[in-house]
């Protein structure tokens, strides 16, 4: 087995920050919250390293999340309605005709 010599909570601590910056495409984000949850210091360039290969091969296949979700709930602009127009006595001009 390939991990087989590691402890438990290093892999979850990895697959934390994997899942995260692949997710979010943000790796020193992830990587910071995930180094804060466990305060792991020895775990470092362990989590540098699968945080930034983690959120490279997630660009290869999917845009950024948060780029997305901002598409996503763009609005065009829309131009502004025309004022109505006003007679010189101050009252609004009838735009109907019947």
């Amino acid at each position: 087995m390939m991990f087989a010599g590691m402890p438990l909570p290093v892999l979850i601590a990895l697959a934390m920050v994997g899942y995260l910056a692949a997710v979010t495409q943000s790796p020193i984000t992830a990587f910071v919250i995930v180094m804060e949850m466990i305060n792991g210091n020895a775990l470092v360039l362990s989590l540098m390293a699968t945080a930034l290969i983690s959120s490279n091969v997630s660009r290869a296949f999917a845009p950024p999340l948060y780029e997305a979700l901002s598409e996503r709930y763009k609005t065009p602009l829309l131009p502004p309605a025309p004022s109505p127009e006003v007679l010189d006595d101050g009252a609004r001009q009838d735009t109907h005709r019947y």
